[in-house]
């Protein structure tokens, strides 16, 4: 444990150790020793119960012998008054900055410049570059990472669609609730989670989404550790996203070349803690009032009772400033006027029969709606729309999906494939 000189209580008048830094601590040791502590500082005459670092003080002081003092560099507090510069000045090797000031990055130190583009810069490295040691130690054999390598290995990397065929395998480092998140659902079993995912080109719908919706959000963010950071930084900037305790920010970091879409809205939904979720996409806008009206349709068509979907009616916008509709009666001037559109495709004439059409009953709402907003084409789309190869592994893929399908659930489910899958 390092000791500072700069932690001294006025009514104590010693040097203290800090609890920042801390080793191993045997759980049975720990215990000992700060039930004495406990009692000690409890009896002494001041009224404010002292913090953790002050009881292990109290019981460093009774019991040296527990403490094995380590030099400065291993915890240099960086704030307004302590003495740093007095440990560092002659070391080459720094083991630990300490930003011990409620100021945090922004305190006034002498070298603090140099520390604060140092700390910045390993913030925005690329944190798979300390998943692993290629060389190091011997350790003990991981198993997952055997049965990774053995079903990567059976892949063919002449396959042209290889780089998809692995994406299915990557795992992703993942940082969920990035953010303090803090929401208990309602005890009436009808609260709803909007759910969706973005990366960093949708930022800028995150506050228009979090005005049009009060409820609980979880959103799956695919950044680089890069992106994290702005995204840190421009979220703390906000006062409406900091004005919200129940938005879930989960950050998966980017690998490799693809978006992983299904990835992304997989790791919102586990992470919803409400009985119901509003599936969504970034771009869409919810009405104003739509998370209660929503409540209130859980109730009317007694969904939990009942195998029901709800159906939000979406429209879509070429508008950049579009004056968002209050209600359904704007919604549809706006509608007449050409300022909205619809997007419904017929259904494919090609399915017939009975089949796929039963477990839930999809309810479409009459009075909610959502706007499409408009946007700059996304980076995948743009690959989808250029390169003829990326679309066959596509079609490649999905064929196989659907083969998968019916291998799993019978024959009967081959009549839902197209001719030219069945040929």
């Amino acid at each position: 444990m390092p000791v500072s000189t700069w932690h001294v209580p006025v009514w104590w008048r010693i040097a203290g150790a800090c609890a920042a830094v801390l080793f191993i601590v045997p759980v049975d040791l720990y215990i000992q020793a700060c039930f004495p502590g406990w009692l000690l500082t409890a009896l002494h005459p001041h009224t404010t119960p002292p913090p953790l670092q002050d009881i292990f003080n109290a019981v460093i002081k009774q019991n040296p012998f527990l403490v094995h003092q380590m030099p400065c560099f291993w915890n240099v507090q960086l704030s307004d008054h302590t003495r740093s510069e007095k440990c560092y000045k002659d070391v080459s090797d720094l083991k630990v900055i300490h930003w011990n000031s409620p100021k945090k990055l922004r305190v006034k130190n002498k070298h603090v410049e140099f520390f604060r583009n140092l700390y910045l810069t390993f913030l925005e490295y690329d944190g798979n570059l300390l998943r692993r040691e290629l060389f190091g130690c011997p350790s003990e054999t991981d198993h997952n990472s055997e049965n990774l390598q053995k079903t990567l290995s059976e892949l063919d990397e002449d396959d042209p669609c290889y780089e998809f065929r692995r994406e299915r395998f990557t795992v992703h480092r993942t940082h969920l609730y990035f953010l303090h998140y803090e929401h208990q659902a309602s005890a009436d079993h009808t609260d709803v989670t909007l759910v969706a995912q973005l990366s960093m080109d949708r930022l800028q719908m995150l506050e228009a989404i979090c005005k049009h919706w009060e409820g609980p959000i979880s959103l799956a963010l695919y950044l680089s550790d890069a992106e994290a950071q702005q995204f840190l930084r421009y979220a703390q900037g906000s006062e409406v996203l900091m004005g919200r305790g129940n938005v879930g920010y989960h950050v998966v970091y980017k690998e490799g070349q693809f978006y992983p879409v299904n990835l992304l809205r997989n790791v919102a939904m586990r992470h919803v803690n409400t009985p119901y979720m509003f599936l969504s996409d970034i771009d869409f806008l919810p009405m104003y009032g739509l998370y209660h009206s929503l409540r209130k349709s859980v109730v009317q068509l007694d969904m939990a009772n009942s195998k029901k979907a709800l159906v939000v009616p979406a429209f879509e916008t070429l508008r950049y400033r579009l004056s968002y509709p209050k209600s359904k009666a704007e919604l549809l001037s706006q509608l007449d006027m050409g300022t909205l559109f619809t997007f419904s495709p017929e259904y494919d004439r090609r399915f017939v029969g009975f089949g796929w059409n039963k477990e839930y009953e999809f309810v479409v709402l009459p009075n909610a709606f959502m706007i499409h907003m408009p946007h700059a084409p996304s980076f995948d789309i743009t690959k989808f729309r250029s390169n003829k190869q990326y679309r066959v592994c596509l079609k490649t893929l999905k064929e196989e999906f659907q083969q998968n399908m019916s291998r799993r659930y019978g024959f009967a489910a081959l009549k839902y494939m197209t001719a030219e899958n069945n040929s």
